[in-house]
């Protein structure tokens, strides 16, 4: 690992690195790269793939509203900590926090496009 790649990797990772930290960095890459070729070596076949040690399975719920979130949307649930819980009303936090924002569309913050030829 020359100085000229790891100033390329520094740049790459925003990183700037001086002196000492260079070298320590090329060592540390060397490091890193022996052990990807000691892995490399060893014999996988018939080996089963697998993304964890463990066998999980995913247990979250489908994303569906409930009655929870209905009465939320309708404010009847005030926040925890919010100025509704000590209080004032749900309804006036909103309108408070609708007023700082830069653009509104109806009662929804309206964000620049992100992804172009997306509407």
């Amino acid at each position: 690992m020359d100085d000229r790649m790891i100033e390329r990797l520094a740049a790459l990772a925003c990183l700037s690195l001086e002196g000492e930290e260079k070298d320590r960095a090329a060592r540390g890459l060397d490091e890193m790269i022996r052990f990807v070729d000691q892995m490399k070596s060893v014999d996988t076949r018939g080996a089963e793939e697998m993304t964890h040690p463990l066998p999980l399975q995913n247990i979250w719920r489908e994303d569906l509203p409930g009655e929870a979130d209905e009465a939320f949307v309708r404010e009847e649930i005030p926040q925890k900590g919010s100025s509704a819980e000590q209080g004032s009303s749900t309804a006036s936090v909103r309108e408070e926090i609708l007023q700082s924002a830069p653009r509104l569309n109806g009662e929804f913050f309206e964000v620049p496009l992100t992804v172009p030829g997306e509407n």
